[in-house]
């Protein structure tokens, strides 16, 4: 593990060298915006058909095994 932490540390200090004073600030490696779609609520599903599809459930719950003693 050291070996390989030795080597990341190498490359950040190659990194370091390099002289980016001309390189404008970027907050994506694309030169594109990232599409994003607006949230929008559509469609909402009623509580009892959701659960209706849990292999175990109640009237309005679904039933889980327990994680956490």
């Amino acid at each position: 593990m050291q070996r390989d932490l030795d080597a990341v540390l190498g490359y950040v200090a190659s990194l370091q060298a390099l002289d980016t004073s001309g390189v404008p600030a970027t907050t994506h490696v694309l030169d594109i915006a990232t599409p994003l779609r607006r949230d929008e609520v559509a469609g909402v599903l009623p509580v009892s058909e959701v659960v209706r599809n849990a292999p175990e459930h109640t009237e309005s719950a679904m039933v889980v095994p327990k994680v956490l003693e």
